[in-house]
This record gives structure tokens, sequence and C-alpha cells, in this order.
């Protein structure tokens, strides 16, 4: 069905779980046309090589290792400054940048598919009414538990893209509340949970891993991944190994991200006297992040709020058991003490004493890793390919 038709995706990032999910789904497709949006930001960062505008990075960005043939990925710049009142205007610079690239190369295409509700979401939308094709939209944190209820503007403008939208997808029951707020139809409301590639998470020996990470074959390893934001809660984390009790004094920390709390977090580590016990590794190659996980005894999480973090999946996968706040999917995911455990947000002492009884448990690799192969891209893509066939047929 699928075989002779053209898709068009509008994304914020090339990188992770947004080209993962495009990979996955290029197999059903003739052409897939990916066109991310390349900000001002980027520039600059590219440029400085400063290492608090690291995520910034093209390379951070933009990711077009291993590309399959038939996906073509085109930078869409868009400038603006990352300032609130100005945020709500992105959306029409979005989709001019759109228009204008699928207007110089000529793109056909049968359907449209934007990840975020806004700035991409709006752009996919205005695209799709042009071309008269079918839209789908996914919303998948802060685009849809936050920024529609910012205020009345802001819900005004996210409502008109979900309910133009012929489907609107979401990745967890979390976030699936929050649309019910304020998306018209809810039918078209479908829940497709994150995955995992399985040609890079994977069970491998925690020796080897570490070996080849340089680190203490000897010392108890806690390791987590992020963008360094408020909402990652890695203060409280930071907080919560200086509470863990002398018997675990030997754990240390590998926090693997980049942003603009990197100061603060070098701060806390200062202050709760940490320095040889939590590093922070800037941001690493996806690749290099299974091997980090395989060399941990535990991951942690620990948000503030989150839809589906495909960290969590990508742990389970290579069976490493994790330690989470109870967000987002994380508290159903661990619901079997098998897998992890969970505990409140913004609670260093219950995140201490978790990662505690997590260090002190014997667990099941093999068992963690067979429950993780349920959340494959290939298994999460079944869905939205029949989304996909259904609209094109409808249509």
């Amino acid at each position: 069905m699928l075989k002779d038709k053209n898709i068009l995706y509008i994304v914020h990032n090339y990188t992770s779980f947004q080209k993962d999910q495009i990979e996955e789904a290029s197999r059903h497709f003739n052409k897939v046309y990916v066109l991310v949006r390349y900000k001002l930001v980027t520039v600059i960062a590219n440029a400085l090589k400063l290492k608090v505008l690291q995520k910034y990075r093209e390379e951070n960005c933009i990711d077009t290792h291993d590309l399959p043939d038939n996906v073509e990925v085109f930078k869409t710049p868009v400038s603006y400054i990352p300032y609130g009142p100005i945020y709500k205007l992105v959306g029409n610079f979005h989709y001019k940048a759109v228009k204008k690239v699928v207007e110089e190369n000529d793109l056909k295409f049968d359907i449209v598919h934007s990840h975020f509700l806004w700035s991409a979401g709006y752009a996919g939308m205005k695209i799709a009414q042009e071309y008269s094709v079918p839209f789908v939209v996914t919303g998948h944190g802060y685009d849809v538990y936050s920024l529609p209820f910012k205020d009345k503007e802001w819900n005004s403008k996210i409502k008109e893209v979900v309910d133009y939208a012929d489907e609107v997808i979401t990745i967890s029951s979390f976030n699936k509340k929050f649309l019910e707020k304020i998306v018209k139809d809810e039918k078209k409301i479908d829940i497709v949970y994150n995955g995992f590639s399985p040609e890079l998470f994977y069970p491998q020996e925690q020796i080897e891993a570490r070996k080849e990470l340089g680190l203490d074959n000897g010392k108890r390893i806690c390791v987590t991944a992020g963008n360094l934001i408020k909402i990652k809660g890695f203060c409280y984390l930071i907080k919560a190994m200086s509470l863990l009790s002398e018997e675990y004094a030997d754990v240390d920390l590998y926090i693997i991200g980049a942003g603009h709390e990197d100061f603060k977090l070098k701060n806390s580590i200062k202050k709760y006297k940490l320095k040889d016990r939590v590093f922070l590794k800037g941001i690493r190659p996806h690749a290099e992040i299974a091997k980090w996980m395989n060399a941990a005894d535990l991951f942690v999480i620990s948000s503030l709020k989150e839809g589906a973090p495909v960290v969590l999946l990508e742990s389970l996968a290579c069976g490493t058991p994790v330690v989470g706040t109870k967000v987002g999917i994380v508290e159903e995911t661990l619901e079997a003490p098998k897998y992890g455990f969970v505990c409140d947000i913004k609670d260093p002492k219950g995140l201490s004493s978790a990662i505690e009884k997590g260090l002190s448990k014997s667990w099941s690799k093999e068992d963690i890793a067979q429950y993780g192969q349920q959340f494959t891209w290939a298994k999460a893509n079944e869905k939205i390919v029949k989304i996909y066939s259904k609209l094109l047929e409808d249509k």
C-alpha cells in the first residue's frame, strides 16, 4: 500500500528517537523527505565551540549516519531568538521555511507527519492544507503538557494544529490526558510508545563495556542521560548522591548530556563535595550511550516530568535495571520490581533510598533485556504504519 507513496516529515532535530522512528518507517515508503528545523543558535554553536552550546552544534542536531537510500534530509533554516513571546511567531517562520525547501526541491509527497505540536506541527498543518494531503502530528512532552496551557493565545494556536490534524499521536497515557483537554475529537488521539534500536541497544558484558570507557571495574556505577535542563531533575539526583549511606561511598554517577544547567550542576557537585564521585560527560554519540548503559549497575531517571523517555527503554534493552521517578510511562513500565524501582519527584531522600535498594539487589540481566524487547521501534511503528495506510485509503 505505501511502497509507491512518499512521506514528508517535519522535525526539530534528526537524532535519537526522531531519527530512529523515521528510518524504521522508511522501509514502508518509496521516498522519505525529512525537513529539520535549523536554528540560528546552531550556526553560532558551530562557530564558537562553547561547551554550554554543545547540544546545539549541528552534529548533535542532525545525524545522517547510516541513512537509508530512500531518505533525504534537508536543513530548514528558521532564525529567531528563543524568547517566550517571540516563539509564538516561529510557527509561521517555520512554515515559510518549509514551503521554500519544498518548492526549491520540487518535493512530491502523499502525507505529512510533524513531530512536536509547535512549531513543526503548525508548519506541517499549513503545508498539508496547501497540498491537500493527510496530516499526522505527534506530541512529545512540553508541547503537550505545558505549552497549550501557558495562556489563551498558546491554547488557541495548539488547538488549531490538533483540531486540523487527521491523527494526533502521543507517547504516553500521561500526555493523552492533557490532549483530551484541547482536542475536539478525542477519537483521533492514539498512544504510540517510543522505542529503541536493537542494533545499538542490547546486553553486553559489563567488564568489557567499562574497559572500553576507561571505567574502574571495582566501583559501583550509576548512569543517567538527558539534556542538562531543570525538568530532568539532575540537581535532585546530585543531592541524592550526597545522601547515600557510608556503605555506598564507592558509588560513582556519570551524567551524559549538555545544556544551560551545566554551571549550576557543577556548583551542586562542588557544594556536596562530590567532585570525585559525580562526573558530567557532555554529549556522547548515541552508540556510545549503549556502552554506558551496559557499564552501569543502575540507570537513573530523576525527571520532574516526562512522556515516554527513550532512555528508559534503551536501558531495559541492555538488561540494566532502572531507578526512576514517577513520571510518564516510567511507573507503569517499572511496575514489576524485577526491572527497577520508582520514587517520587523532587525527593532526593527517596531517590537515594531507591538507588541503595537497586544496588543491593541481585538482578537478572537476561530477564530485564527480554522484557525490554517489547519496546523496539519496529513494534512501535506497526501502529503508525497502520495509521498512515488508513488515512491514505480514506483520502
